[in-house]
């Protein structure tokens, strides 16, 4: 199964929490709980176990797209100072990064 680090696997969390669909959550939340193993630097990016299940790489990719849209209205109607813009871009780049990665590995 591939392995997500651990910041993409917060990322996620974060993500998934702010669904609004309580089985959504609570798949996702289950899933991770049984799935604890994240990426460790110079460590496998898979642990050859089963892939991630579709319908919880669907939840995952369903909550990034909700995330990359609240970042991108942030960046439309916010008075943002230079660092806040640059925050929410590299957000932005690495939330495109996780999604293709899980896609790839669908």
């Amino acid at each position: 199964m591939l392995l997500l680090s651990a910041k993409a696997r917060r990322f996620i969390d974060a993500a998934v929490n702010d669904l609004p669909d309580p089985e959504q959550r609570e798949a996702w939340s289950a899933w991770a709980r049984a799935n604890p193993d994240v990426r460790t630097p110079d460590g496998p990016t898979d642990d050859r176990g089963e892939p991630v299940p579709v319908g919880i790489a669907a939840v995952a990719l369903a909550a990034l797209s909700r995330k990359v849209v609240r970042l991108r209205q942030r960046l439309g109607v916010a008075l943002l100072d230079e660092d806040e813009i640059s925050d929410v871009e590299n957000d932005l780049t690495f939330i495109d990064t996780v999604g293709a990665v899980l896609i790839k590995k669908l």
